[in-house]
């Protein structure tokens, strides 16, 4: 449900008995918006790739055995025609749906088994284009109820599927991979309900090329409602320019670097209600300080910057460290929550990139995917990002030995420890402010609660609108009774303090937690206090806790019983 309607056209058939060859031209040769369907117990082989025209949908029926044998070989087997990104036009997209793509074997760090962006990195920039989208126009794919296993890579560089602009990624099963899940640059993008279980977990990472999910210059994305066991990488990595996206509703076990990872951008962007237990676990850290070189949820020289002036709002969030990896030598002093401003390093360090134009850039400049800024810029290079800005609200760490703020090669120009705010956060461990993560530094303060009281930090008194019970959503408990036409929500008990608010969300059932409507609010416990939605359609609600606009624990709930909300 949570990856749309089945399709039902069969306008072309692909059937058990064609030879891979006659596979290959059904495919490529099919009409734009032709139906293919492909015939229960197939094996798809194909004896090049296949490049669907516009409005064609690919399908198999769900668990009927169907899958599309990569047989080892390293090319893409399903790709768009690259040259789209050099005009604008209107699009209907492509539809993958139902099909087990298994064993691909790729050497390119940019391969992958769908190829559904419409850049290729050779090109040049497009004035007319590039500012608006990056180097990927709206395509409008959907990579529907799938499964994606053995896509195999020397290091962690390549990927099952690449994205672009206006997408959705919804429903489909990444499992026992070397290479990335997912990745590319894009301007509007869905990825929701999937499940991630033993990625890279098995091969050394090629350092800045790893990630279950790994965006570059990404904005306006949802990432919402994804599962995260065994991740040997970073489970979500926006790199470089990210701006406006939203993550939440995510969980996460046993990570090998970052659950949730920002670096050089983030502006404008909301993360909550994400569960991140057991993270650094495959992380080398630095010997001698506090570990500031990676952390559970981690804002690396991101946050406020030219795109909106306002940072990452982090709210309602766990991080939880686990019994293994406190055993580990140096991850025990690894942060839960870290915001770290890394921008003098950042703005003078030179990669060898060449920018269009003449010259090279400073460390993180794009080469390809420039999009538009709020200001309408597609400037490239990260010269002016900090970690300035950001919002910590409502979270909870649990096991922790620390969390907090690092200024570490920071510019002048930063104002990290002045404009970050942290409040109404429950956190096990100390909290610090101070230099760390480099070799032979001396480890970071936490911070004195008078100290805390100077800084700005957790001032509020009498308030608790998150705690440890909120990780299996049992901080305060909810109810939604379906009487007639309408739902009845009701606050039952709860173990917050203070004037609690109680937003109520909702979305229709199968929804996916990006698209979330504000349908009332509750200031009290009991039928007293209860909010009635009209409707009879199957809903799923989202109760949370909020004060003074700062958001916490949340529970789910359905108006129809024993069905699953998540």
């Amino acid at each position: 449900a949570r990856c749309g309607p089945p399709p039902s056209g069969q306008d072309v058939v692909i059937r058990r008995t064609d030879s891979p060859a006659e596979m290959t031209t059904k495919m490529n040769t099919a009409a734009a918006g032709s139906s293919i369907f492909i015939e229960p117990g197939t094996r798809v082989r194909t004896t090049a790739a296949i490049k669907p025209k516009d409005g064609t949908t690919i399908w198999a029926t769900l668990n009927s055995g169907v899958t599309w044998d990569g047989e080892g070989k390293g090319t893409a087997i399903i790709q768009i025609n690259n040259r789209l990104r050099k005009t604008t036009v209107n699009q209907r997209g492509v539809r993958i749906y139902g099909i087990h793509f298994m064993n691909f074997s790729f050497t390119g760090a940019y391969d992958a088994v769908i190829t559904a962006s419409t850049n290729i990195f050779t090109d040049p920039f497009n004035p007319l284009v590039d500012p608006l989208y990056g180097f990927n126009p709206p395509s409008p794919w959907s990579i529907d109820c799938n499964v994606f296993t053995f896509i195999e890579t020397p290091g962690s560089q390549s990927a099952a599927v690449v994205v672009g602009s206006g997408q959705k990624v919804r429903g489909n099963l990444f499992e026992n991979s070397t290479a990335r899940s997912i990745w590319g640059t894009e301007n509007g993008l869905e990825i929701t309900s999937n499940v991630f279980v033993d990625i890279q977990g098995t091969r050394p990472l090629v350092n800045g090329q790893h990630g279950a999910i790994r965006l570059f210059f990404a904005k306006n994305v949802t990432i919402t409602n994804n599962r995260f066991t065994n991740i040997g990488g970073t489970a979500i990595w926006f790199d470089t320019n990210s701006e406006n996206n939203y993550v939440a509703y995510n969980s996460f076990a046993n990570v090998g670097y970052a659950c949730i990872m920002f670096e050089i951008g983030g502006g404008g962007s909301k993360v909550e209600h994400n569960k991140c237990v057991g993270y650094g676990l495959k992380r080398k850290g630095v010997a001698g300080a506090v570990d500031t070189t990676i952390g559970g949820f981690f804002l690396s020289t991101s946050g406020g910057d030219d795109y909106t002036g306002v940072g990452i709002t982090l709210q309602g969030n766990f991080v939880v460290r686990t019994a293994e990896q406190a055993l580990l030598p140096i991850a025990v002093n690894r942060l839960g929550f870290l915001e770290m401003d890394q921008s003098l390093t950042r703005n003078t360090r030179f990669s060898s990139t060449f920018v269009e134009g003449g010259g090279y850039g400073p460390w993180g400049t794009p080469l390809f995917g420039r999009i538009a800024d709020a200001n309408g810029s597609a400037s490239p290079g990260t010269a002016k990002y900090h970690s300035d800005n950001n919002r910590w609200y409502g979270n909870v760490a649990i096991n922790t030995s620390r969390n907090g703020v690092a200024m570490r090669a920071s510019d002048t120009s930063a104002t990290t420890y002045q404009t970050t705010q942290w409040q109404l956060n429950q956190l096990h461990g100390g909290f610090v402010f101070g230099q760390g993560g480099v070799r032979g530094a001396k480890v970071v303060p936490s911070l004195t609660p008078q100290q805390l009281i100077d800084f700005n930090i957790n001032t509020i008194q009498g308030v608790t609108i998150n705690n440890e019970m909120g990780l299996d959503n049992a901080a305060f408990s909810a109810t939604a009774q379906q009487t007639g036409s309408t739902v009845t929500i009701v606050i039952g008990s709860t173990t917050l303090e203070g004037q609690i608010l109680y937003e109520i969300l909702a979305q229709p059932c199968g929804g996916s937690y990006g698209d979330l409507v504000m349908v009332g609010a509750i200031n009290g416990t009991g039928s007293s206090h209860s909010v009635e939605v009209p409707g009879c359609d199957c809903m799923e609600f989202v109760v949370r806790a909020t004060y003074g606009g700062m958001i916490g624990a949340y529970v789910l709930l359905s108006n129809i019983p024993n069905i699953p909300v998540r």
